[in-house]
């Protein structure tokens, strides 16, 4: 922190310590200087004292209070350079802070745990390193939290699931997060988007995330997940989006689960250890665009009812253990004539009827009888 960065950051503390709105100019003034002279951002450029500050781009101001305080900083996209500074948790106002798709790196402030009645932090796409805060634990406010595409490591802290009650987004994707997923998490009642992927998670999923009762979108891929697939989770009738590739887990699909993902688009359980039959059913899951089930052990055949799927866009079952010989098990590319919707690099996968070019295993003619 330069000296200039400092001076301001004490000034913020003693000034904020009387309650008066100038702690929130200083605050921000002190942000400001966290950056460095790299950063071209212009939306700064009326961040000086020749106007109020709560006409500066990108803040807000309550006007119902006396002292006026800032209750959002809005600036993605905006070109700033530099380091988030601790002055950042002086603004005790706070309800949204949005910060992402900018230059921002270093550790995110431990100072920001005391922002207790903020409801929204986005700081994604930025280049923000250390551990994710435990301190973001006392933000008991908060509803989104977005930090994805970072390269933030350490562990998800246990005390997240205990205590931010009311998180409905929990956005991670793109970091280098390692440990186990908490089973804490399972008591966020109020979930509705969770994305953990593209992280170095290990260890068993906890079937605690079968309790979400209104959870629409999960995403755990590409980590190093192992064990059995939580049964729980088949129920949760709510999702959109399930999609649990590039892992290491184990099970099979159920058999009913056609009935069990009413609201189901994307479901994708691609390059893991799961096996079974690919179930008749999921054809019926009639809002499906997206299926990825290649490079596990499923077996037996294709089901013929796919053609079912009408908003189908993208089908890859390849790398398996599905049979097909020249008189059965080719009748689902007959049906697949009624997914209007399928890409055509897609449909490539499925063009001939030679064995190797859909990833069916030809069974022999003793097997057939």
């Amino acid at each position: 922190m330069g000296l200039l960065a400092l001076f301001l950051y004490i000034l913020t503390i003693s000034t904020a310590a009387s309650g008066g709105g100038g702690g929130d100019e200083a605050a921000l003034l002190a942000f400001k200087a966290g950056f460095s002279r790299r950063s071209s951002s212009s939306r700064l450029v009326s961040w000086n004292s020749s106007t109020n500050f709560c006409n500066w781009e990108g803040v807000t101001c309550s006007r119902r209070r006396q002292p006026t305080r800032v209750v959002e900083l809005d600036l993605p996209s905006s070109n700033l350079t530099g380091t988030l500074s601790p002055a950042i948790g002086n603004l005790t106002f706070l309800r949204r802070l949005n910060l992402s798709s900018n230059g921002l790196y270093g550790e995110i402030p431990n100072s920001i745990g005391r922002l207790n009645r903020l409801q929204r932090l986005s700081l994604s796409y930025n280049s923000l390193s250390g551990e994710c805060p435990a301190n973001l634990t006392s933000c008991i406010s908060l509803k989104i939290l977005d930090l994805d595409y970072n390269q933030l490591g350490g562990h998800i802290p246990v005390e997240l699931g205990n205590k931010l009650t009311q998180l409905q987004m929990l956005l991670l994707t793109n970091n280098s997060i390692t440990g186990p997923i908490p089973y804490s998490l399972g008591n966020l009642s109020s979930l509705r988007n969770l994305y953990l992927d593209y992280n170095h998670l290990e260890g068993l999923i906890p079937a605690s995330l079968g309790k979400f009762p209104s959870l629409q979108e999960l995403s755990l891929e590409a980590n190093m997940l192992t064990g059995e697939f939580p049964h729980s989770i088949w129920n949760l009738s709510t999702l959109r989006v399930m999609g649990v590739g590039l892992n290491m887990l184990q099970g099979s699909i159920v058999a009913n689960i056609g009935e069990k993902f009413p609201l189901m688009r994307f479901f994708g359980l691609h390059e893991n250890r799961f096996n079974g039959v690919i179930p008749s059913s999921l054809s019926n899951l009639s809002r499906l665009t997206d299926l990825y089930l290649a490079t596990n052990n499923f077996t037996g055949s294709v089901p013929p009812t796919m053609g079912r799927l009408q908003f189908l866009k993208y089908l890859y079952i390849g790398n398996n253990q599905l049979t097909a010989d020249e008189r059965n098990g080719w009748e689902f590319l007959t049906s697949l004539a009624n997914c209007t919707q399928l890409q055509e690099h897609a449909r490539q996968k499925f063009a001939g009827r030679a064995a190797a070019k859909i990833d069916c295993k030809p069974v022999n003619d003793n097997a057939v009888a």
